[in-house]
């Protein structure tokens, strides 16, 4: 494998925080892994998603190479880009992406927002994945309501035309009491029993990924 894209439900569905999760217990894995993150806007801060990520590789990326394309306003990437009369072709999206691959193991790929979220005005984040090419990890925030945006989105990916490496349960920051802990429970074993085909796995708050998630991304090949 040497592409993954990450897509999720919805914006903050905790994407990031998986994806600089796996570049760190990767890398403690031997493998050599880097993020791309084309798309990103919001203001800028120490502690932005791009920043993120260039911290959990380990390697010294500008934050051009992780994201060619930033804006400070919190919208979706396509309004900005037409406001500024900028139309990407998929050279635009592919370049940056190859030139990060090489001489890795992985490219781990973060999309922005939902499927659907428009990044440019011909492209959602569902587009620019199949642009990419290469297995696809979906993150679904686990709240109430998670089950409908789980399977809406297990429809749009249209299975098994694209290949789902998993589905990745990520508890968000809002969970407080014992009510809400069962309610998560509840949404996990539901969607498992409802799609026992998939691969499941639970990002717990402030927990590591699971290591049967890291083994089915990448094994230290024999003798490394």
């Amino acid at each position: 494998m040497a592409r993954l894209t990450v897509l999720a439900t919805e914006t903050d569905a905790g994407k990031t925080f998986l994806v600089a999760a796996l570049l760190r217990e990767l890398r403690g894995r031997g493998c050599v892994v880097r993020p791309y993150k084309p798309f990103a806007s919001g203001p800028l801060w120490e502690g932005d998603d791009t920043s993120l990520l260039r911290a959990a590789c380990g390697e010294q990326l500008t934050e051009a190479q992780v994201t060619p394309w930033r804006f400070e306003r919190p919208v979706a990437p396509a309004f900005l880009l037409r406001d500024r009369g900028i139309r990407l072709t998929a050279s635009d999206l592919l370049t940056p992406a190859a030139a990060l691959e090489r001489g890795a193991d992985l490219l781990i790929t973060e999309t922005a927002g939902g499927l659907l979220s428009p990044l440019t005005e011909r492209w959602s984040s569902l587009d620019a994945a199949d642009l990419l090419g290469g297995p696809l990890l979906l993150v679904v925030r686990n709240r109430l309501g998670a089950i409908s945006a789980a399977e809406n989105a297990l429809r749009l990916l249209d299975l098994p035309r694209r290949r789902l490496v998993a589905v990745v349960l990520s508890d968000g920051a809002e969970l407080t009491t014992e009510e809400d802990a069962l309610l998560l429970d509840e949404n996990e074993a539901w969607l498992r029993r409802a799609n026992p085909a998939l691969r499941w796995f639970r990002l717990r708050r402030g927990g590591a990924p699971d290591e049967a998630l890291l083994d089915l991304l990448w094994r230290r090949p024999a003798g490394r």
